[in-house]
């Protein structure tokens, strides 16, 4: 009404999705939105939504961490930001090696062995999703089926982890050259994020998505800066990867945390990694829900499914805060 725009006033769903799920899954929603339900231009503010995400968790992201770092706040590193991480290049004698050479390069290199697996993975994510798009899901499900294929690449990847943690294959993984091939994947998918959006199309928009962008982020960065000075030790590393978490992708988070935590040294960063595990309970769902929410709850039922979950989010915020999980502002 402020604007008189003509789009979808529906599509500000996608702004939280986008924020806090990534493009993956805003691509998913915003897909089945727009070929199911000839939602115009879904998918390009969808996409346009997660990349702003991105670009917040760096613009706000970066100089939240540098506050904290100038005062103290957090434990494992030094008041100021690094010159390597300003540069982003280290200087020659603090270069160091990426990762132990743990198979023969002449029969198979160390990258490739750790691609096989990570290849893997999603080979059997994307098996599942193949069965559950043709012999399973009805058919107004079946075009997200291989939006969902992280989830189960996720399931997949505990199991497989589990099996190279308990047989002799324990000795040839290594999670430097993992995390390697992480660190270059997540350089991409930020890239492939922005270059997938339709300038054209965010600038016949430009001022609802704005407004849209700006507002969620006020909203998310005094919500999560709120809770994360009241959670006891660490609170400033679990505060920035809260934030990165909430406005990317868990590499967002992780990413913010190195600045503070170059070395994972608190416990936050197991902590996302367990919040993947806990939050396949209520994301699924939710995930399902949204793919057709045009054609079933629509706009009114949107407000409903929100209003629940900020009840049920209240609720748990005051359970933890009776058992002490939160309390008092600590820094």
């Amino acid at each position: 009404m402020l604007t008189d725009s003509t789009l979808n006033s529906s599509v500000g769903f996608l702004a939280g999705l986008g924020f806090a799920f990534g493009p993956g899954q805003t691509l998913t929603v915003s897909m089945a939105w727009e070929n199911n339900y000839a939602m115009v231009d879904a998918i390009s503010i969808g996409l346009a939504f997660a990349a702003a995400g991105f670009i917040v968790a760096n613009l706000v992201g970066v100089p939240l961490a540098s506050w904290g770092l100038r005062k103290g706040y957090a434990v494992h590193a030094k008041k100021e930001l690094s010159p390597e991480f300003l540069k982003g290049l280290r200087p020659e004698n603090q270069q160091v090696s990426a990762c132990k050479q743990t198979t023969y390069s002449g029969n198979i290199d160390t990258i490739t062995f750790h691609l096989s697996i990570a290849a893997l993975v999603y080979g059997v994510g994307y098996l599942i999703c193949y069965a559950l798009k043709y012999y399973i899901l009805p058919t107004e499900y079946q075009t997200a089926s291989f939006g969902f294929i992280f989830l189960y690449a996720l399931i997949a990847g505990i199991g497989i982890r589990w099996i190279i943690n308990t047989t002799p294959m324990r000795v040839f993984y290594n999670d430097d050259a993992q995390n390697r091939i992480l660190g270059t994947t997540v350089d991409f998918l930020i890239v492939s994020s922005l270059m997938a959006v339709n300038a054209v199309t965010v600038f016949q928009y430009f001022i609802p998505f704005l407004l849209t962008v700006v507002l969620c982020t006020i909203l998310t960065f005094f919500g999560v800066l709120w809770l994360g000075r009241r959670v006891g030790s660490f609170g400033f590393e679990r505060t920035l990867a809260a934030f990165g978490l909430v406005t990317g992708t868990a590499a967002s988070g992780l990413s913010l945390l190195r600045i503070a935590d170059s070395e994972f040294k608190s416990p936050a960063a197991a902590e996302m990694g367990l919040n993947n595990i806990y939050a396949l309970v209520p994301m699924f769902p939710f995930l399902l829900i949204s793919v057709t929410m045009p054609a079933g709850l629509g706009v009114s039922g949107m407000f409903i499914m929100h209003g629940s979950i900020i009840l049920i989010s209240s609720l748990l915020l005051y359970i933890g805060h009776s058992v002490k999980v939160w309390g008092p502002k600590q820094f």
